[in-house]
């Protein structure tokens, strides 16, 4: 409990700096952030907002020490939370190094379940980032034509012309040039 509670002063504390990814990531480099081990625990917090402080934090400090943790908060109650969960988890361009679990197992059924539309859309952006397969190429195609909400459809058309090699990424991959 007491490490819970102070992981997540911690994850408050840094959320309120005032600078931005680069300055935070050159900080993270020069090793004067907290580590992923220090904020994890913070996962467990009561309160949704730490969590998702928490969470964000990872993006940039994730290890594969705190996939799991992670992972876990990707069934969390709070939409906002799972987002922000998926989001730490697929992102790998912010992240000191890739983390090298292959995720798709996890981010498919949020793509194709998740009540919340967010959720989904994160989950469709982290799936074009892992190594594409055949499962996630027919869950694209599935989630293109047919999910409910527009803005998925349209995230995951993009996603299924990124891992075809006809579109071009904002930064995940490098797009195919002819």
């Amino acid at each position: 409990m007491k490490s819970m509670i102070e992981a997540g002063r911690i994850a408050a504390e840094w959320q309120q700096q005032p600078f931005g990814k680069r300055v935070f990531e050159a900080r993270r480099d020069a090793g004067l952030t907290p580590t992923a081990a220090e904020i994890v625990s913070a996962l467990e917090h009561p309160n949704p907002r730490v969590r998702c402080d928490c969470l964000a934090m990872l993006d940039h400090l994730a290890d594969e020490s705190s996939v799991v943790a992670m992972i876990a908060a990707t069934s969390d109650p709070v939409p906002r939370v799972r987002r922000m969960a998926v989001h730490a988890l697929g992102c790998q361009r912010c992240k000191p190094s890739a983390l090298s679990s292959d995720l798709n197992a996890i981010f498919v059924p949020i793509a194709e379940g998740d009540p919340a539309w967010r959720v989904r859309r994160e989950a469709v952006i982290s799936i074009v980032q892992q190594p594409a397969d055949e499962c996630s190429g027919a869950v694209l195609a599935r989630l293109a034509d047919h999910d409910p909400h527009a803005l998925v459809r349209q995230q995951a058309a993009w996603a299924l012309r990124i891992q075809t090699g006809r579109g071009s990424s904002y930064g995940h991959r490098t797009a195919r040039r002819g």
